[in-house]
């Protein structure tokens, strides 16, 4: 089987992270045993999808799975199970028939074979010869051997500081060094997720977190080749807590991977703001299960210091607190002082839109200390209505709606009224009646269907403007008296007003009627113009 040339590694790295360690649980639960090799072509299934792998002495030939992930052009955690165990059945020699096991000398057997036969002083010589010749095979030595004899955080920190002194020139990462970095990290991760497994081994993974922890920062300032993204090796390092967190509940790790993050929250928001959202949503991920979100909370107000932050790092952190549910005071404190009334409107935002109307109400109380324009009064003010829609009295709520609609007319605080089924219109008529506020009286009468009511508004105001927002009810509910309405009001309107804006309300009005498919009424109205204004000769030229 030596006569196949297979490349573990090559071909993992064409995975996902989480397929990788997907396929890794499969193959060690032995979801790999229906597998055979023959003539370079490895088949059978994995948790019953049906795999092929196909070898010639260059390498792989082509690889497929029955499962929608392969199907969809993804390695899937299948082939990467299948892949585990074909390089163990190309690594590991066969078995000799029992009559010919003295007299026929292995064929060509494996590295592995060779390795296993050696004696540990000769092993050790060995990779002490090989170390000195090639820094990165020594640092990639010096990883294992760290894991296994279960290092101190000290001695972590130590040897990644040695492994970005070796790897990085300049403040740059070659495309090399990146490849090595990333074998180095992959050689110690996967040591400790064996540990963990087997020995529980829990304080190497809290130890060797701990250093990346306080190495991370430094090495995601570092300029890394092109196309390669400024988080690998923090996602990396998240990929082993999630794998170790399904075997281990750990309160204790995930209490050191807070406490490490907050501690360089400063350096990480000098990162690409995809990079520290990421970060955010690694953090909240990691308390949640564990009902830890006071203790984050507590760390990471230890490292701030609002007044040094930008607007844009603000945001980040305010949206973090706000997902840790702290205390509207924390979340408040985070943006510091002396920020724009459109920054705290922003902050307003993002914490309506989590629901947190402590911190709303917080932020809307520092907004009306600020001259504002009118826009963001007028949004101050919606802020206030909230937070009593959600916390306080409902009468209370909807007569603020009531005042604001006759105060304004504003179509929406109408909406809201209807939304919660309103029982007091008389009442709201008659204060709009008292403001002689007929654009607000309009949407109020069409909801109540009283027709008669509306036409007689409509009829006294003359205003074509409200009889076009009225007239998709009327033509409805009364359509031989809404054409009486048009005329009546047309007429009314062109007593009183003349000139070039006269014409332009006529032409909307008649856009409008078209729009509505009322031709006819157009063309009776038209009539009516030539015949009672034809002294009128801009108006008359506007009806050609």
């Amino acid at each position: 089987m030596s006569d196949y040339n297979f490349k573990l590694d090559t071909f993992l790295r064409q995975a996902a992270d989480d397929v990788v360690a997907a396929g890794k649980r499969l193959y060690a639960s032995g979801a790999t045993g229906h597998l055979h090799f023959r003539d370079g072509l490895w088949t059978g299934t994995v948790e019953d999808q049906s795999i092929e792998i196909a070898l010639h002495s260059a390498g792989i030939r082509r690889f497929y799975c029955s499962c929608p992930s392969h199907a969809a052009g993804e390695i899937c955690a299948h082939l990467v199970a299948g892949a585990l165990a074909l390089n163990r059945e190309l690594t590991t020699p066969a078995d000799p028939a029992p009559d010919t096991a003295q007299s026929l000398p292995q064929k060509n057997p494996g590295l592995k074979a060779y390795l296993e036969e050696l004696p540990a002083e000769l092993l050790r010589d060995i990779l002490h010869r090989v170390a000195a010749k090639n820094q990165r095979t020594a640092l990639l030595i010096q990883a294992v051997a760290l894991v296994e004899r279960s290092a101190e955080a000290d001695e972590y920190a130590h040897f990644l500081d040695r492994v970005y002194k070796v790897l990085v020139h300049r403040g740059a990462l070659s495309a090399a060094a990146f490849q090595s970095f990333h074998e180095i990290m992959d050689a110690v991760i996967r040591r400790l997720q064996e540990h963990v497994s087997v020995a529980g081994r829990m304080e190497d993974v809290v130890r060797f977190v701990d250093a990346f922890l306080d190495f991370w920062p430094r090495l995601s300032t570092v300029k890394l080749p092109s196309g390669r993204k400024a988080d690998w090796s923090l996602q990396r390092l998240m990929a082993l807590l999630d794998d170790t967190m399904e075997d281990v509940r750990s309160p204790e790790l995930v209490s050191h991977v807070v406490a490490g993050l907050c501690r360089h929250v400063p350096a990480y928001l000098l990162l690409p703001t995809a990079v520290v959202h990421k970060m955010v949503l690694t953090l909240v991920r990691l308390v949640t299960p564990y009902g830890m979100e006071g203790e984050a909370v507590r760390a990471l107000r230890a490292h701030l210091d609002p007044s040094g932050y930008g607007f844009a790092e603000a945001e980040v952190l305010f949206d973090l607190l706000l997902r840790w549910s702290a205390g509207a005071e924390d979340v408040v404190q985070v943006i510091g002082a002396g920020q724009t009334a459109a920054e705290l409107n922003a902050f307003a935002v993002l914490a309506l839109g989590a629901a947190r109307f402590d911190v709303l109400q917080l932020l809307t109380g520092r907004m009306e200390k600020l001259q504002l324009d009118p826009a963001l009064r007028d949004a101050v003010e919606d802020y206030r209505l909230l937070i009593l829609q959600h916390t306080g009295p409902a009468d209370e709520f909807l007569q603020q709606v009531r005042a604001r609609y006759v105060d304004t007319g504003n179509k929406k605080y109408f909406h809201i009224l209807v939304e919660f089924s309103f029982n007091e219109w008389d009442v709201l008529l008659a204060q709009l009646a008292a403001r002689d506020q007929a654009p607000a009286t309009v949407p109020v009468l069409k909801h109540l269907g009283r027709t008669d009511d509306l036409l007689q508004l409509l009829r006294v105001q003359a205003d074509p403007d409200l009889v076009m927002q009225a007239d998709d009810f009327l033509f409805v509910a009364a359509p031989a008296a809404t054409k009486a309405l048009y005329e009546q009001v047309l007429t009314d309107y062109l007593d009183r007003h003349v000139g070039p804006r006269a014409v332009e309300t006529v032409q909307r009005l008649f856009y409008h009627l078209e729009s509505l498919g009322r031709t006819g009424l157009v063309a009776h109205l038209k009539k009516q113009i030539q015949r009672q204004y034809a002294h009128r000769f801009l108006l008359q030229a506007s009806l050609s």
